[in-house]
């Protein structure tokens, strides 16, 4: 069965239970704070992404991850393109895609960011619109 992890990282998939996928979508309330997904337990992080498509920009609008009660990251789109987060590790959240034509964003999550009570994904709208977003996790749990 697979553990969702690669075998030059079996130190650490030895120590956390089998890989697990959680999803979830939503249309976002306007100019408001709304939980996209959240895993309670104590586990890791493999990996994610959240996605917004929208009709009208959401490039101040700001993707937030929770971990253990404590936001560990909040950041909008424009921040994470003008300053080049875009790479796996340089930020909790990179940037994956910035389409300010077609309103497509996409975000990425780091992999290995341990939790011992839980994480939660929040999206922040800031234009008071309601965009789709989209949050993918994979994880697993001790």
């Amino acid at each position: 069965m697979a553990s969702g992890l690669p075998d030059y990282k079996i130190g650490v998939r030895l120590a956390y239970g089998q890989a697990r996928q959680k999803a979830g979508g939503l249309i976002v309330k306007a100019s408001d704070i709304t939980e996209i997904l959240s895993v309670t337990g104590k586990g890791v992080i493999y990996g994610g992404a959240v996605i917004v498509d929208y009709t009208a920009s959401q490039n101040g609008s700001f993707v937030m991850l929770e971990v253990d009660d404590v936001q560990l990251s909040s950041a909008n789109f424009f921040t994470l393109e003008a300053y080049g987060l875009d790479k796996q590790y340089c930020f909790p959240f990179y940037l994956m895609k910035y389409d300010d034509v077609n309103f497509v964003y996409t975000v990425g999550v780091m992999e290995g960011i341990t939790f011992e009570s839980g994480l939660r994904y929040l999206y922040e709208e800031i234009n008071g619109d309601t965009p789709t977003v989209t949050g993918f996790l994979i994880y697993a749990l001790m």
